[in-house]
């Protein structure tokens, strides 16, 4: 997979079932673009503001 225009870094990084790596990741600017080369994956996208006090 590759991501760009996220907090950690993956480039051409193999995820497999189970893993945690690739959780809990956040946007690191106002966009961000996320490639699967092969299998499945589940985005979840949650606006938070600065007020929410939640990081």
């Amino acid at each position: 997979m590759h991501a760009d225009g996220l907090h950690y870094s993956l480039d051409g990084d193999v995820l497999e079932y189970g893993e945690s790596r690739g959780v809990s990741n956040y946007m690191s600017g106002p966009a961000a673009r996320v490639q699967v080369d092969e299998g499945e994956m589940l985005v979840v996208h949650i606006w938070l503001t600065l007020r929410s006090g939640i990081w």
